[in-house]
């Protein structure tokens, strides 16, 4: 999942059982302070099902590439879903880029969780996203 304020993976957390492997991708470039959020949010930080992906996040909150748009079109145009840049197609894109990779055993089910914002993509110029 995406992370900005941590306090969905917080949650999330809360629920997962430790065969669960629970992804945070910070959206916040430097977001060192994780550990300290879950301590306060859910009284400890010592998950060792969680996993912090820290290099998806595109220069910083809020921020995008040319890059990084391309791929929220191509998403759409593959599989009809809408992204926006400040959190879910970062989210996204880390996903896919992992998929390259062997992090995710064979026969992994891998849930992303769409947290919403698509209001932000209206601030992209005109004619930016096919969606």
């Amino acid at each position: 999942m995406a992370t900005g304020t941590a306090t969905t993976l917080a949650g999330i957390l809360q629920k997962a059982t430790v065969q669960q492997t629970v992804i945070g991708i910070p959206v916040l470039k430097g977001f060192t302070d994780i550990g300290e959020r879950l301590q306060l949010l859910n009284g400890r930080s010592d998950y060792s099902n969680l996993e912090i992906w820290d290099q998806y996040h595109f220069g910083g909150y809020a921020k995008k590439t040319p890059g990084l748009v391309s791929f929220m079109n191509d998403i759409y145009k593959e599989y009809q879903l809408p992204t926006d840049f400040v959190y879910t197609a970062k989210m996204m894109y880390a996903v896919f880029d992992q998929l390259k990779t062997p992090v995710f055993k064979a026969g992994s089910h891998i849930l992303c969780l769409h947290t919403g914002g698509l209001q932000g993509n209206n601030s992209l110029p005109a004619g930016s996203l096919i969606f």
